[in-house]
C-alpha cells in the first residue's frame, strides 16, 4: 500500500505511485514539481515517469537523481544554465525545428526527428546555452559518474 496526502493506494490500482503523487499536487495548485527516485531500478516505471513529462506538460516537471536532471521544454527561446551539470542533450517529442546557440555543437534551423540521437552530449560554452524550438522537447542535464 501507499499514501498519497490524505488517499491510500492499495497495490492494484490505475495510476503509478509516481502518477498519483504528480496528480495530488497539481490537485493542490502547484506549477512546479521535482521528482526523485524514479530513474533506477525499474525500466518500466522511468518511461511511465517519462510518459508524465508529456501529458502534463502545461506543469513544469523535473525528473532528477544525483546525475541527471530531465525535463520538458515547451516551445520557444530557453536559456540553458549548465549549474552543476557537464552536458545537457536535446530528445524530440514530436519532430521540432531546433536552434541550439553558445554550446559546442550550435545548430541553426535543426530538424530534430523523434528518433534522431544527434543531439547528445553537447556542452555549454561559458556557463549558458540557448535553445530554440517549435514544439516540445526533452532536455537531460547530466554528469558522467
Amino acid at each position: 500500500m501507499s499514501t498519497v496526502g490524505n488517499r491510500t493506494f492499495t497495490n492494484k490500482k490505475d495510476v503509478t505511485d509516481t502518477h498519483a503523487a504528480i496528480e495530488y499536487a497539481i490537485s493542490k495548485g502547484y506549477d512546479e514539481i521535482d521528482v526523485y527516485g524514479v530513474t533506477g531500478g525499474r525500466l518500466d516505471h522511468f518511461f511511465s515517469a517519462m510518459c508524465l513529462l508529456e501529458k502534463y506538460q502545461n506543469v513544469k516537471i523535473r525528473i532528477i537523481n544525483k546525475q541527471n536532471v530531465i525535463e520538458l521544454l515547451k516551445p520557444g527561446k530557453h536559456k540553458i544554465d549548465q549549474g552543476s551539470y557537464k552536458y545537457f542533450s536535446l530528445f524530440a517529442l514530436d519532430n521540432s525545428y531546433i536552434d541550439i546557440e553558445h554550446a559546442h555543437y550550435p545548430l541553426d534551423n535543426y530538424y530534430l526527428k523523434r528518433e534522431d540521437p544527434l543531439c547528445v552530449s553537447n556542452q555549454t560554452i561559458d556557463e549558458y546555452s540557448y535553445i530554440r524550438n517549435n514544439r516540445a522537447i526533452i532536455l537531460v542535464r547530466s554528469n558522467d559518474l
